[in-house]
């Protein structure tokens, strides 16, 4: 997988990489019917950094790799895949490298409920090393839509990552026969932590954000157009097609 990662310095981008991220799981498990799976197994990552712009910050580790042991639990029980309607979902992960000494616990919750032409929904998650510290290749990340909205995609760096948020979405529209999905004008509100953050931030605190977005499912995927305005008076615009 490759993927972009920017870093940054209170509010500025100071350094925009290119990772090329390389990862082989060999894993066992169990089937609980239509409920998910628990998986249970060995994992070895690696993780690569190019310099695309800016300060090479983070020259030291450009190269970072790791093998450890991996239990993982997924649970789903929402009727769609983006835009649920109703249902819950929880997933948890372990993970344990003893040759960079840290493991990695995550864990995950969701909800949605329909109220009529309404729909509640909310997300919950924490990432945290209960040995060790999590290597910059590995942390947690805040910023992006529904994920501290008013942030830029991975602004907030670090370990020991708090999130939640609660969303309403109105349903107005749906699809003509034959095919799935509604489009839906939703507002959610957004509060976050990192408590050990990797880079400099405007607030080492609880940060919030609130976004209004309008979304449904299109022949392309699913499509959003949002905006959020958080703490400091950050403000993001947001146009997505495909999943976030």
């Amino acid at each position: 997988k490759r993927e972009r990662s920017d870093y940054f310095y209170i509010d500025q981008r100071i350094a925009e990489y290119r990772s090329a991220r390389t990862r082989l799981d060999l894993l066992a498990g169990i089937n609980f019917d239509l409920l998910g799976q628990l998986r249970a197994g060995w994992r070895f990552g690696k993780v690569s950094k190019s310099l695309e712009t800016g300060v090479d910050i983070f020259s030291d580790v450009a190269k970072q790799s790791s093998i450890g042991w991996l239990v993982s639990l997924d649970l789903d029980r929402l009727d769609r895949l983006v835009f649920a309607r109703r249902g819950w979902g929880l997933q948890a992960s372990w993970y344990d490298s003893s040759q960079r000494d840290y493991s990695k616990v995550s864990l995950e919750g969701r909800a949605a409920m329909p109220l009529q032409d309404w729909v509640v929904a909310g997300r919950a998650s924490w990432v945290g090393s209960p040995r060790g510290q999590l290597p910059l290749n590995d942390a947690a990340k805040l910023g992006g839509f529904l994920n501290l909205t008013a942030f830029a995609s991975g602004q907030l760096i670090g370990d020991e990552v708090t999130y939640a948020h609660v969303r309403a979405e109105r349903i107005i529209g749906r699809p003509p026969a034959g095919l799935r999905g509604d489009m839906r004008l939703g507002i959610a509100f957004e509060t976050g932590k990192v408590a050990q953050p990797y880079t400099v931030q405007r607030s080492n605190g609880w940060v919030k954000s609130v976004a209004v977005y309008l979304g449904g499912e299109t022949p392309l995927g699913p499509v959003y157009v949002g905006l959020g305005q958080g703490s400091g008076k950050l403000t993001n615009v947001y146009l997505f097609i495909g999943t976030p």
